[in-house]
């Protein structure tokens, strides 16, 4: 609300964006811890390899082999789900601030602190009630769903299309090389488990308001720059 109040043309979804860019940088740090796991596993790929020769096929002592290789070089084979988890809460938070946007700005009052309820275009939208502040670029209406009573709209399954490949993407940015029929049941679900997460996020954006789907194809946006 701060953001979209001091904001020039009041755009919710330059909001967003602007939002999600700072959100960014507060996690840096567990990005930056991400990014280093995920490079650390792409170092790993000619020993894990080498591993699997010398394994002959033996699942058993692949696995054992592969997690002793972890502990040596004091990699987390789990660290990125961990930061994916982590991301849940935040992403729950949006959502629960987006809800609230949509209602209009009419029980708003009661939520803000004294300086921010003060700004004068705050002060301006509580006193006509029920205006909205969901519009992005005179385009789209963020407060909609892709689909809604038997309708499609467009603009937002736009918005939402696009979340879904920029995931992807980032996904694939951070991925190690894929091992064919690895032994190690830790690898495979840190393989994995992204692009469960990717699905998940692919449905709800094409599930909820077009402002969650837009969150997350900035976040990815910004998170792709940041891994490059």
């Amino acid at each position: 609300i701060l953001i979209y109040a001091i904001l020039p043309g009041h755009n919710f979804g330059v909001v967003i964006i602007i939002f999600t860019v700072l959100v960014r940088l507060a996690m840096w740090p567990l990005v930056k811890k991400q990014l280093h796991h995920a490079k650390a596993m792409r170092d790993l790929q000619p020993e894990l390899k080498r591993i699997k020769k010398e394994a002959k096929g033996d699942r058993a002592k692949e696995s054992t082999m592969v997690m002793a290789l972890y502990k040596e070089k004091e990699i987390n084979p789990f660290a990125s789900i961990g930061t994916l988890l982590v991301q849940l809460p935040l992403f729950i938070a949006i959502y629960s601030a987006v809800r609230t946007a949509f209602t209009g700005t009419q029980n708003l009052s009661r939520l803000l602190y004294a300086p921010i309820e003060n700004l004068s275009y705050v002060q301006s939208a509580l006193a006509e009630g029920g205006r909205q502040i969901t519009t992005f670029a005179d385009w789209a209406d963020l407060a909609r769903r892709p689909f809604s009573n038997n309708e499609v709209y467009v603009p937002v399954l736009i918005i939402a299309l696009a979340s879904i490949v920029i995931q992807y993407f980032q996904v694939k940015q951070t991925m190690p090389p894929k091992q064919q029929n690895s032994g190690d049941p830790s690898q495979k679900l840190n393989n994995s488990t992204p692009y469960i997460m990717v699905v998940l996020f692919g449905w709800i954006s094409l599930s909820v308001a077009g402002a969650i789907s837009f969150y997350l194809a900035s976040g990815s946006l910004v998170a792709i720059f940041q891994q490059a």
